[in-house]
């Protein structure tokens, strides 16, 4: 089945990763992987979930070894969401509950997801393609928000806010952050499903009611 090529893909992975050790991090991943801050998103995880999560980070870094550091820094980002309602912890383990029975299983749906999530994020004309691309949907996006929030736009535009100053990094961020982690996995799969096109009406409702 898929879920068991999956599973057997993923154990693959970290037996490559484990073969050759920590001190072969490559690229941005050597300077965030040996930066024992990289965890901090994740408050103080339980030993489990903390070794769960670098589990998960070195198949990432397999897959995605030659990205820019910035790019590094937004696939952690939005691990964090995938991880928060996926990792096992020390108290949710409950002997009927046999998710929590197999981690390696569970790290590779967290895998599978944030990979596939990238991969569609970096296709051309999506947020992670390329720097164009990010402007040219950041412009689209001011295009919507005039339309639709004049007075707010006005707002900012008479006070000579430089909306690029802060509009990537909140498109990139994909609401993480912004809204509950369980909600914002629902939106990740109609984004998902609708090519990201949903995303910025989102983001026009919470600047609104922000």
């Amino acid at each position: 089945s898929q879920q068991k090529a999956q599973e057997d893909e993923y154990v693959t992975l970290h037996k490559a990763r484990k073969a050759v050790g920590d001190r072969t991090h490559v690229g941005v991943w050597k300077q965030l992987r040996l930066n024992p801050t990289i965890l901090l998103p994740y408050g103080h995880p339980s030993d489990t979930s903390r070794k769960q999560i670098e589990n998960i980070l070195d198949a990432i870094e397999i897959s995605f070894p030659d990205v820019s550091l910035q790019m590094a820094r937004t696939i952690i980002l939005y691990l964090k969401p995938i991880a928060a309602v996926n990792v096992t912890t020390a108290d949710d383990k409950n002997d009927d509950d046999d998710s929590t029975m197999d981690p390696t299983k569970r790290e590779s749906d967290i895998y599978f997801c944030l990979k596939y999530l990238v991969e569609r994020l970096r296709e051309e004309g999506q947020l992670l393609h390329s720097n164009n691309s990010l402007r040219v949907i950041a412009g689209n996006f001011l295009c919507h928000f005039h339309s639709f929030n004049e007075p707010l736009y006005r707002h900012f535009f008479d006070n000579e806010v430089d909306m690029y100053d802060w509009l990537p990094d909140l498109l990139r961020s994909l609401l993480v952050g912004h809204i509950p982690e369980p909600q914002l996995i629902v939106l990740w799969g109609f984004f998902l499903m609708d090519g990201f096109q949903f995303h910025s009406f989102v983001l026009l409702a919470l600047l609104e009611v922000a």
